[in-house]
């Protein structure tokens, strides 16, 4: 049977197999469009991999618990973060570089728990526990039977930095072991902007809902946990990045860009480049995105890839972003998680664009 983490890309093409009116489809959209803050001409190209975010503010926290690691049993990092990147991670570099959390928050007999994260200054992923404090299982159905991805999503979640930047990311939730009564959920962001070691992290979940077993056949969620969990804990991280030559040109869609800057770590990328072309994005009559706009990102997107040692080409199309016109000219982030732990020595170049860049 495949693992959680190689069913991460999989888990679109398997949502899509669930059934919801076209009335559910669009309320999840305009929430969706809602909870997007944007600025001037900036967007943001998000993937997710699991049922959406339904991001609502002002929801008071029922319990906020924010602790040392010796005040709970603590998973290992590695072991948490296996889950995330797979048993075969590099876990030399998860241990120089993944930090326990053990950060809890309790209400209505439910704990949800923070393992583990690792950060590289742009880019995270953190990994919870969630369980009955009574040890009974969650009554949740798998994706498609079968991969251990779970059809199952909080009402709201909200990770806050205390940083204003544009972001993109994924999460979704799997059970590590059938045989005991905990859960996992993970997180995988990136930030526009760095996020700085030391900074406070504050992370509320709001009620675990289901789309499956409602009971009466309609595109109602059913709930599985009802109330509010906190968490607060400090963002330690060692980052292992590498911050590479810029400045070359390139071509693009008949424009001239320019390389601004590189930065590559084990744990994911983040590029930014300028072009000599202004985006221009139609209005949103009704809240809903034309085609045009993604035609727009399409024409400013670069194409990026990793060369790697044992001759792989590793793709980073599926990475998200942000585009920002200034003047006549359009600046352009990309960045993303990867899907395994990549050790610097592996990757042999970078290649934006055509252009290849090499680490050394």
């Amino acid at each position: 049977m495949k693992k959680p983490f190689e069913y991460e890309k999989e888990y679109t093409e398997a949502l899509n197999a669930l059934h919801f009116s076209k009335e559910i489809k669009e309320r999840l959209a305009e929430k969706l469009i809602k909870e997007e803050i944007s600025g001037g001409t900036k967007k943001h190209k998000q993937h997710t991999h699991r049922l959406p975010k339904l991001a609502v503010a002002g929801l008071a926290a029922a319990l906020v618990l924010f602790v040392s690691a010796s005040a709970y049993g603590i998973m290992d990092a590695s072991e948490a973060l296996r889950g995330v990147f797979g048993p075969t991670a590099d876990t030399e570099i998860i241990d120089k570089i993944g930090r326990p959390i053990g950060a809890s928050a309790t209400d209505n007999g439910v704990t949800i728990t923070a393992d583990a994260v690792m950060c590289d200054g742009y880019n995270f992923a953190i990994t919870y526990s969630i369980a009955r404090d009574d040890g009974t299982a969650f009554d949740i159905a798998q994706v498609d039977g079968s991969s251990g991805l779970l059809d199952v999503f909080f009402g709201m979640e909200n990770t806050n930095f205390g940083t204003f930047s544009g972001s993109h990311g994924s999460s979704y939730f799997y059970d590590a072991d059938p045989g005991d009564h905990t859960i996992q959920y993970v997180e995988k962001w990136s930030y526009d902007e760095p996020v700085n070691p030391g900074k406070t992290v504050k992370v509320t979940f709001n009620d675990l809902k289901t789309s499956a077993g409602t009971g009466d056949n309609s595109d109602s969620f059913r709930t599985i946990a009802q109330g509010t969990w906190t968490l607060k804990f400090e963002m330690n991280f060692e980052t292992l990045s590498a911050e590479l030559p810029a400045g070359q040109s390139f071509e693009l869609n008949s424009m001239v860009g320019t390389i601004n800057s590189v930065m590559v770590s084990p744990l994911g990328y983040r590029f930014e480049y300028t072009l000599n072309d202004k985006a221009r994005f139609d209005e949103a009559p009704n809240g809903k995105s034309p085609d045009q706009h993604g035609q727009e990102w399409a024409k400013f997107d670069v194409p990026r890839s990793l060369n790697l040692s044992d001759g792989t080409v590793y793709d980073l199309s599926e990475g998200g972003g942000s585009i920002d016109t200034t003047g006549d000219k359009t600046i352009c982030i990309r960045s993303g998680v990867f899907d395994e732990i990549i050790p610097l020595e592996k990757i042999v170049s970078v290649n934006i664009g055509g252009v290849d860049i090499p680490v050394q």
